[in-house]
């Protein structure tokens, strides 16, 4: 039997794991921390956020495109492109999944029309 609609359990699950990836890449290159662009960015900045997995970021900061540079206005943080990959997936991943179940059961005639 052919799955319907496969795109939707695989999307979420595509993109919470290149988010993820990309994450653990651009930590990897630098050192075990994540950089993180904050105008004013001092260590003491950092350790109150979360010292052991962030740094400030400097010129030497490799994969920096990868790093925590977009700043969110309305929460006063700031994430990384594989963030917003990671949040898109937990967001849709429950949704997707109840409606390709829907599907599947639509298609196999548990519920009907």
């Amino acid at each position: 039997m052919k799955i319907p609609r496969w795109t939707l359990v695989t999307v979420p699950a595509l993109a919470f794991g290149i988010g993820f990836a990309m994450n653990a890449i651009v930590m990897a290159v630098n050192g075990g921390q994540m950089p993180v662009l904050v105008p004013g960015c001092t260590p003491d900045l950092i350790d109150e956020a979360a010292p052991a997995i962030h740094s400030c970021m400097e010129q030497t900061a490799r994969l920096s495109f990868l790093a925590d540079w977009i700043f969110i206005r309305h929460i006063g943080a700031v994430a990384s492109p594989g963030d917003f990959l990671e949040w898109f997936a937990q967001v849709t991943a429950a949704p997707c999944l109840i409606a390709w179940c829907a599907l599947v059961l639509h298609k196999i005639g548990i519920i009907g029309d």
